[in-house]
């Protein structure tokens, strides 16, 4: 029998922080291992936490962590009505879930429907205007990978814009965006190189700045009828 600790499981501590505190209900879309369902239970136990989980073999390890579980696809109306037995949430909760779906408008819409008033949204999306996609956009690269930004199961990309059109159009009303960004990286050498031509094509550097080093956005919005 092995002696060693358990490795706790990884959440994105951004997206638990503006989770509101002690919510009733929260329903969760794309929990994974249910990392992050864990830790909002362990902040607040007395929260009923469900989550939809279209990899069974995820959903299976997050039914540890959960009040209920329920595993398919989050984009049809049956599985979302089998996880939420005709009650609304409080609080939905999207880990790098938008990107991944069909048509997150739609979803987003629908989904929105099922929260309290004054219920809140809380989602985390990759940002695809950060700095290393425009980069290698100008060496004609747009290769997918296993994970980050270009994730080969990447559907949908946003930027800070196109992410407040989303949540808008879905009836939200945004409390606030803020940017994620990596550790140290290579944003200012590539910034020295960028910025001369930045005025001549009407490109404010502050906005660019702050928008091409930010490679995801948390976003919490809230429904008011």
């Amino acid at each position: 029998m092995s002696n060693q600790a358990p490795i706790p499981l990884a959440y994105n501590p951004d997206l638990l922080s503006i989770m509101p505190q002690a919510a009733g209900r929260v329903l969760e879309f794309g929990c994974n291992d249910g990392a992050l369902g864990k830790a909002y239970k362990d902040k607040f136990p007395d929260a009923f936490y469900i989550s939809i989980e279209i990899n069974p073999e995820a959903a299976e390890k997050a039914s540890q962590h959960v009040d209920k579980m329920v595993t398919g696809d989050c984009e049809q109306v049956s599985v979302i009505e089998q996880a939420l037995d005709g009650q609304p949430v409080d609080c939905i909760v999207y880990g790098d879930v938008l990107e991944h779906l069909h048509d997150p408008w739609a979803a987003l819409k629908l989904h929105s429907s099922y929260l309290t008033n004054n219920g809140v949204v809380a989602a985390c999306i990759p940002n695809i205007q950060h700095w290393t996609i425009i980069n290698n956009l100008f060496h004609g690269y747009w290769e997918y990978q296993d994970s980050g930004i270009l994730d080969r199961t990447h559907l949908r990309f946003f930027t800070h814009r196109s992410i407040r059109a989303l949540f808008e159009g879905a009836g939200l009303s945004v409390d606030f965006i803020r940017g994620r960004r990596p550790g140290k990286d290579q944003f200012p050498q590539f910034l020295e190189a960028i910025r001369p031509v930045l005025p001549r094509l009407n490109v404010d550097e502050k906005v660019f700045v702050e928008a091409a080093s930010i490679i995801q956005f948390v976003v919490r919005a809230t429904r008011t009828d």
